[in-house]
């Protein structure tokens, strides 16, 4: 057609073939497409024909008309074709800015986290992992027991764990616990294990670490072993779970396993050797004549427990009554002895080589155990002398290197008198004599804390009192504020919805008054952990970031935690420090600055809720007497 149209027109221009005026097909083809130009095909071919019959017309020395038809086509083209991309940019900005939006909103970002495993969990997602964790470690604990109560010892490896399963589990319900562990937000692993080895107790360390970036800063570390106690640590590492982790779970004791207040003098039957829980019934093969011997008086057993003499089992034995017989007033000796034995085991480890495989491996660096005392080789532990070996005792230690390292099993007898006592004795009882001691440094001052922080987390409550004393160390002076760093984010199982949730918000704004960011910082990160939200404390928080001089990165990494703590968009500021990137740093603290300025108001109007009950909490937390500056 164009083809026919271009020969015609070719046709009219020259002289031979003058003649009536003519209209242009082309512009007539052209004004049509004109009307269809907002599909873009044809509004570019009615441009193009616009314009070639337009030159045409011009050429054809009168012989051809419609350039007003023309003129239509291109105003008509032109015109559509600028509103088709106006309109589509305009679309885009607005689905960009939709997408954009819908990303940030807190449900979407909800679900994006628990999608993605390289974003960091919301608080709720982050607890639901947390309890899910816990529950699998327990159901692995079961599955230990089993395998051993069948004869066959404990499986060292996650994958025999899951592949065993319970006893009469199916196939499918063993490949979906074994898909809730792998998919877990923890990394389980199964270390000091031995299974076999005729010369070693069987036992086995089970730890469960949450995996970063997916869970949140202070989530727990679980941890548990062959004696199916359940124990997790907020701060620190899995070797620290072990060592003074509070117990979340301890294995229920058949009533012939609870020995009674007095000891019975009667010969109790043999257990095998292995795991046992050793009571005066179970004796694990102690020597149980020695051992009631030691159950006749405080001062009889302190010195049975602490004697080089005393043998591996016995000691363990013996302090597993031991909260009986021992009062709770001398908790300050107690205390004192495991600071000592803590103290040297860092030392030298009293001479026993680590677990080659475990996550945290202190000694590494030392080619003996001497390296750290030089000539002092003689130590004098708990009134004993005790010589640090020449050279490490290979792992797994043998019965004699266990004999020889006996501050070691010294030190495993003080935990368990130590736990015993916080576990059984009267609370109230254990924190007056936790406030009568002393607190002029930084050592006797977290010995406090980590006292009726024990007791606290362990009866899930804590008095007024108690509350009140961490407050007086946070509020000392630096050679004692420090030892209540982290504490806010250890209440979580101590503050509930009564006073405590308010004596809570308390502490912690007493620790954005102090110019250390080592105590500040932790404070912001536990706000996460309160429940209900703590608006006194968080807008507080949010007023310290937005006013601190600290690092940008420091203020939208912890600005960042506080959104996520209060439900609010995020900013998407890195959890990774990148010196190339202090612009972007400087944005999310602007932007956090910014959310502030909007958010003030309202979350004023919820923290002038609260103000009745921060200010009953502090009068009552004011009536502590200890630790008071």
């Amino acid at each position: 057609m164009n083809e026919q149209m271009d020969s015609t027109e070719n046709r009219a221009t020259t002289p031979s073939n003058a003649g009536p005026v003519r209209h242009s097909r082309m512009a007539l083809a052209a004004v049509l497409l004109s009307i269809f130009a907002f599909i873009p095909p044809f509004g570019i071919a009615a441009v193009v024909l616009g314009h070639i019959a337009s030159r045409r017309i011009g050429a054809s020395r009168g012989l051809l008309n419609g350039q007003a038809t023309t003129r239509a086509a291109l105003i008509i083209g032109y015109l559509q074709m600028f509103l088709v991309t106006l309109t589509a940019v305009t679309a885009w900005q607005v689905l960009h800015l939709t997408v954009h939006d819908f990303r940030r909103d807190a449900l979407v970002q909800h679900v994006l986290r628990e999608a993605d495993a390289r974003q960091t969990l919301d608080p709720t997602s982050a607890r639901e992992e947390e309890i899910t964790a816990r529950t699998l470690v327990i159901q692995i604990v079961a599955i230990q027991d089993q395998h051993y109560g069948n004869g066959q010892g404990y499986l060292c490896s996650i994958g025999e764990l899951l592949r065993a399963g319970l006893e009469g589990s199916t196939p499918a319900e063993k490949q979906a616990f074994g898909d809730r562990v792998h998919q877990s937000a923890y990394m389980f692993e199964l270390s000091a294990c031995n299974s076999g080895n005729p010369d070693s107790p069987s036992r086995y360390d089970l730890t469960a670490v949450p995996r970063s970036p997916r869970m949140p800063g202070g989530s727990p570390i679980l941890c548990a072993d062959e004696t199916g106690t359940v124990k997790q640590i907020r701060s620190g590492t899995s070797v620290d779970c072990f060592d003074r982790g509070y117990v979340i779970l301890k294995p229920a004791a058949s009533p012939a396993e609870n020995p009674p207040a007095k000891p019975v003098l009667r010969a109790p039957p043999q257990e095998p050797l292995g795991r046992c829980v050793p009571s005066e019934k179970t004796s694990c093969g102690a020597d149980m004549e020695r051992v009631r011997a030691a159950w006749t008086s405080p001062e009889t057993l302190w010195e049975f427990l602490t004697s080089p003499e005393t043998g591996v089992r016995e000691g363990i034995v013996a302090a597993a009554k031991a909260d009986q017989i021992i009062p709770v007033d001398w908790l300050p000796k107690v205390l004192q002895s495991r600071q000592e034995l803590r103290h040297e085991r860092s030392l030298h480890n009293f001479g026993l080589a680590d677990y080659p495989f475990k996550d945290y491996l202190p000694f590494r660096a030392l080619k003996t155990p001497r390296d750290r005392i030089g000539t002092d080789t003689t130590r004098m532990i708990l009134g004993h002398p005790f010589v640090v070996p020449e050279k490490w005792a290979e792992y797994p230690p043998t019965e004699e290197d266990i004999k020889r390292a006996w501050p070691a099993y010294v030190s495993e007898a003080m935990e368990i008198l130590y736990s015993n006592l916080i576990q059984h004795g009267d609370p109230n009882e254990i924190n007056s004599v936790a406030l009568k001691l002393p607190c002029t440094d930084y050592e006797t001052a977290h010995q406090i804390v980590d006292l009726t922080l024990d007791v606290a987390r362990t009866r899930h409550s804590a008095p007024p009192e108690v509350f009140g004393t961490w407050l007086n160390i946070e509020s000392g002076n630096s050679t004692v504020n420090r030892a209540s760093i982290g504490i806010l984010g250890m209440l979580d199982s101590v503050v509930t919805k009564d006073d405590s949730w308010a004596m809570a918000q308390v502490i912690g704004l007493e620790a954005l008054k102090i110019q250390d960011t080592s105590i500040v910082y932790p404070a912001i990160d536990a706000i996460s952990s309160l429940h209900p939200t703590p608006y006194t404390l968080a807008l507080a928080a949010a007023r310290y970031l937005t006013s601190s001089k600290d690092s940008a990165f420091n203020r939208a990494y912890e600005g960042e935690g506080l959104l996520r703590a209060l439900g609010e968009p995020l900013l998407g500021a890195p959890r990774y420090y990148d010196e190339k990137k202090q612009a972007e740093y400087e944005q999310d603290a602007t932007r956090f600055t910014d959310w502030l300025k909007k958010s003030e108001a309202r979350l004023d109007e919820k923290a002038d809720a609260e103000k009745s009950l921060i200010e009953n909490a502090r009068k009552k937390m004011s009536v502590a007497t200890a630790c008071r500056p």
